[in-house]
């Protein structure tokens, strides 16, 4: 409870660990300043769920650096158990990819991408025209995993291509690269056309 209270400290940078540690306390894992984990224990549902609650409420603090570190949490405690992830999760990240700060979009599309489903693969699709290349490259990344493997998406796959076709897409080489991690016939061929393009490096 003194824990959930500090998320309305005055203070940004008080908020804004309050939410990093709101998500280690809800992924179950615990990180030392370089980054390593250093302690791992099983999170409950009534902790992860109060997290949850408390990490929406900071998504729409005015301070774009708490937003940020509350997206990134979330996206700590679904990698960490996304079953109890639910649509209010899933809504309150959606929302934060309209942010008008493309580090707080970033942030919920990475997020978004730890979730496996349908629509949220949909809603990434939906952003790939976003004006920010940090944004565009998120997004690029997260349909490229979503194009091999157990979480194949035919519709991911081809908005991936769509991007690498349009010259207005900010991240066309690093798209190339993705592409060429899948090794699928399908990539192939998309690379050769990419190939014909001068514009792509």
């Amino acid at each position: 409870p003194i824990l959930l209270d500090m998320k309305n400290n005055s203070e940004a940078l008080f908020r804004l660990n309050t939410a990093e540690l709101l998500g280690e306390i809800g992924s179950g894992k615990f990180y030392n300043d370089e980054g390593e984990v250093i302690k791992s224990v099983p999170a409950n549902k009534a902790d992860v769920e109060k997290t949850y609650s408390a990490l929406i409420e900071m998504l729409n603090d005015f301070d774009a650096t708490v937003r940020i570190a509350a997206a990134k949490a979330l996206g700590e405690v679904i990698k960490s158990d996304v079953e109890y992830c639910g649509d209010k999760v899933f809504s309150a990240l959606v929302e934060k990819t309209k942010d008008t700060d493309p580090r707080v979009r970033c942030a919920a599309v990475q997020s978004l991408g730890e979730i496996e489903r349908e629509k949220s693969c949909d809603v990434l699709i939906e952003m790939r025209g976003d004006k920010e290349k940090s944004v565009q490259n998120a997004i690029a990344k997260i349909l490229e995993e979503r194009s091999v493997g157990r979480t194949y998406s035919e519709k991911a796959f081809n908005a991936l291509k769509e991007m690498s076709c349009n010259p207005h897409c900010l991240v066309r080489p690093a798209i190339a690269k993705l592409l060429l991690k899948t090794g699928t016939l399908g990539a192939y061929n998309v690379l050769m056309e990419m190939k014909k393009d001068k514009s792509v490096d």
